[in-house]
């Protein structure tokens, strides 16, 4: 799939891949001509303190999310997710979406406390609030909370950080605690069905629903805000097909955001 851009307008889609057309791409992204293709739909990585643009990675960074996707006719709101800062469970390459070790345990590091706090300073200095003020809405793990806590009085929010279950890390079922290098051997020899349906991972039908719904449920409650996405990887990644109109199937082509990276949805 590839995206042609002149002048900041779409010139050509080829949707050969997906049945779905991206309608509602940033002048952002198309100034700077963003190509989807291979295994990963792409925008080149900022480069910045948390290490974006460490080995050239590559990532889908589309803005304008297609409403109707979600049932919608058009977003009352502003949209941005950021993943927590290096965590406990990052130092030790080791799985954590059990709620129960999750929401109390595998905070961040001193390291992931000052990328949130760069990160948090930096996208102060670059975004506009919107006329009704921006809230900070995140998973209810420890991990994600420090960081958003940590954004919330970079931002100086006197709103209350939000929690919210749906923003939760991936069940990884039986795989919960496994090394990151392992299961990546078992997703390579058995599949993701395969894990699902064995180890009871969660499925990603599961995951998108979830986030879709705070999404609806977000825009329902609100109107000219800024709502800030406190996440981990997987939900993110799955935040991010959604926003572009993607099919959940196509979450694994977008790599997901560095340790307290904040992306515009």
């Amino acid at each position: 799939m590839e995206i042609w851009a002149n002048d900041g307008q779409i010139v050509s889609y080829n949707a050969d891949e997906a049945e779905r057309t991206v309608r509602h791409l940033s002048a952002k992204l198309v100034s700077r001509a963003a190509k989807l293709c291979g295994g990963a739909i792409s925008e080149k990585r900022p480069r910045g303190p948390t290490g974006a643009g460490k080995n050239g990675r590559k990532r889908l960074e589309i803005h304008s999310l297609n409403p109707h996707f979600l049932g919608l006719r058009a977003l009352r709101n502003h949209y941005y997710a950021m993943r927590h800062g290096q965590s406990e469970a990052n130092v030790l390459g080791v799985a954590v979406g059990d709620p129960r070790r999750g929401v109390r345990g595998f905070g961040l590091t001193e390291v992931g406390r000052q990328q949130a706090v760069v990160s948090a300073a930096e996208f102060k200095e670059n975004y506009t609030p919107s006329a009704n003020g921006t809230e900070i809405v995140s998973s209810d793990f420890l991990r994600t909370r420090e960081t958003a806590e940590l954004l919330s009085k970079q931002l100086g929010n006197t709103t209350p950080v939000r929690l919210s279950e749906r923003l939760r890390e991936r069940s990884f079922g039986e795989l919960e605690g496994m090394e990151h290098r392992h299961m990546a051997v078992l997703l390579e020899r058995e599949g993701l069905a395969r894990l699902i349906e064995r180890y009871g991972c969660e499925p990603a039908a599961s995951v998108q629903s979830r986030v879709v719904s705070i999404i609806r449920d977000l825009e329902q409650e609100n109107r000219d805000k800024t709502l800030i996405l406190v996440s981990h990887a997987d939900p993110i990644q799955f935040l991010m097909a959604v926003f572009a109109g993607l099919d959940m199937n196509d979450q694994e082509r977008i790599l997901p955001l560095n340790c307290a990276e904040i992306a515009e949805l």
